[in-house]
């Protein structure tokens, strides 16, 4: 009957061996933070403990009783308790999460580690815990060290209360996610602290046998087992990792009764091998299917992000419009009523002015006119945005806008000497479209010619071929490379010597003017010689008549 309870304990405890290692390494491996490392650190305690407990089982019982060595595996139990507690009670500070730690704090870290390498050490090669161990009918006696009484105090006082106040105080603290991985944590210390004591103390001293007291690993298997749910979290919640972790555990335990069941030497070694190759197999399995569920929450998170950022984005961007949008409104008035007062001063409605306040009005009222223009560009660019830009199309004379809009252009030209040169066409060049709009690409790209040219002229010229209409803006300015002229066209995208020329300028005229004749399905573009050379700016609409011919083909193919 003795024999047959030693042969299961020992079964549990190599089973709990294997579990532990397992679960252990998985965590160890899983990620590289300190609290993974401490309890790898623990785990191997209980490993170190769990093979004492096994090699005295082995060493006090026919037919391999050598009292020296089960020596020597007892004092080896007690090395891994000194790593068990003192990575329990490290552990406080790093699990659920690191902790900011004082001075104090560290300092008892450093003492608490040097005492245990110390006391692991003095436990292996001296008499310090275990002088002697005695083999009896009944199984084994430990003559115990001077200082057995003192360790045990170390043990239980400092690291097992002081560990467990930490730990009770940090469940205290806790919220959400680290208060249930603590609640695992104390599930799986409560059970192998209840086990552990049945087994150990209550068992032994109602039945006389010593031998229940052996089966303390296989209590730790609660510990660890919960631990390593807590610690790992959320990934044994994935169905994936727990049905390979499942799969890998029971072919594990599968090979490993076939490998305790071994009848002879040959079968040991291919029942040991192919437990082996399971073991490291089934490590890489589930490591590789933690980083695929890893590779995926941070995609997943990436992706929330990304939508939190988009959706900020989008409100900071109708923000922006909003407040361009109010800020354009507020400010159109008042420009308005400025340029009414200076064109009625000009014209001499309050009285006489002189050639020289004549000449300082010229230059305000222009760089009003600028002002009003950097309004309406904003104003278009928040409507743009918006999706809220109309239009009033209609068949209009295209000779009278620009001649209209050349008007405007005649006393700030002769005032910085620069020639505008037009010659009105003759003929009706009818357009279909938004003449208001179009005057306001039209100006865009007159004054733009003016801004950039500082000698010389720009010529405006207008002719019809085929079933368009061609506006041409031709300066003698700063020109630009064909690579310049391609990007001029975006938003906010100025000329490389722009800023040196003209500093005022926001980019936005042409980017508008673009979308306006891109609206009505004409074209928009830029050339140059090359910088120096001055710049030609194009505009091609269809005519009134193709647009008609268009309509009236539409309107036959509705009708069809």
């Amino acid at each position: 009957m003795t024999l047959s309870i030693s042969l299961i304990i020992n079964i549990l405890n190599l089973i709990s061996l294997l579990v532990n290692t397992v679960l252990g390494t998985l965590v160890l491996l899983g990620q590289k933070e300190k609290a993974n490392k401490l309890f790898g650190f623990m785990v191997l305690g209980i490993v170190i403990w769990t093979i004492g407990i096994l090699g005295i089982a082995l060493f006090t019982e026919a037919p391999y009783v050598n009292a020296d060595l089960a020596l020597y595996a007892s004092r080896l139990t007690f090395l891994g308790t000194f790593f068990i507690m003192g990575g329990f009670f490290i552990l406080s500070y790093y699990f659920p999460s690191p902790i900011l730690q004082d001075r104090f704090s560290r300092i008892a870290q450093y003492i608490i580690w040097i005492t245990i390498i110390g006391l692991a050490i003095a436990s292996i090669f001296s008499e310090f815990l275990v002088e002697d161990l005695y083999i009896t009918e009944t199984g084994y006696q430990n003559k115990y060290g001077l200082f057995y009484q003192p360790y045990f105090l170390f043990i239980f006082l400092a690291l097992i209360v002081g560990g467990l106040a930490r730990y009770f105080y940090r469940y205290y603290k806790a919220e959400g996610l680290e208060k249930t991985q603590l609640s695992y944590f104390f599930l799986g210390s409560l059970l192998s602290i209840i086990f552990g004591g049945i087994t150990n103390l209550v068992i032994p001293q109602f039945t006389g046998s010593s031998h229940l007291s052996n089966i303390g690993p296989f209590t730790t298997v609660f510990l660890v087992m919960l631990t390593s749910v807590a610690i790992v979290k959320y990934r044994l919640l994935n169905i994936k990792v727990i049905a390979t972790e499942l799969f890998s555990f029971f072919l594990i335990l599968t090979l490993f009764v076939r490998f305790l069941l071994s009848q002879n030497i040959v079968e040991w070694i291919a029942n040991g091998a192919i437990l082996a190759g399971s073991i490291v197999f089934s490590i890489l399995l589930i490591r590789s299917v933690l980083r695929e569920v890893r590779a995926r929450e941070e995609i997943e998170r990436l992706a929330k992000n990304l939508e939190f950022a988009n959706k900020e984005l989008k409100r900071l961007d109708e923000a922006k419009s909003e407040f361009i949008s109010i800020a354009s409104h507020q400010l159109r008035t008042p420009l308005s009523i400025i340029k009414g007062y200076i064109s009625m001063i000009r014209e001499g409605s309050y009285g006489a002015i002189s050639e020289n306040t004549r000449k300082t009005l010229n230059k305000i009222y222009l760089s009003n006119e600028r002002l009003v223009k950097l309004v309406a560009d904003l104003l278009d660019l928040s409507r743009m945005e918006s999706g809220k830009l109309q239009y009033e199309f209609a068949e209009f004379n295209i000779v009278d806008v620009v001649d209209s809009t050349i008007d405007e252009f005649k006393i700030p030209t002769s005032d910085r000497g620069i020639a505008l040169i037009w010659k009105k066409p003759e003929e009706t060049l009818a357009v279909w479209g938004d003449s208001w709009k179009l005057r306001q690409v039209i100006f865009n790209l007159i004054d733009n010619g003016l801004k950039y040219t500082e000698k010389g002229a720009v010529a405006v010229s207008l002719k019809k071929a085929n079933n368009t209409v061609t506006l041409a803006v031709k300066d003698t300015g700063i020109g630009m490379t064909p690579e310049i002229a391609h990007g001029l066209f975006q938003k906010f995208a100025r000329g490389k010597d722009s800023s040196r020329v003209n500093a005022q300028g926001l980019g936005l005229g042409l980017f508008i003017a673009k979308k306006i004749i891109d609206d009505h399905q004409g074209k928009l573009w830029a050339e140059s010689e090359g910088e120096g050379k001055g710049s030609v700016f194009y505009i091609e609409l269809p005519s009134a008549e193709s647009v008609r011919q268009k309509k009236e083909f539409q309107s036959f193919v509705g009708n069809l």
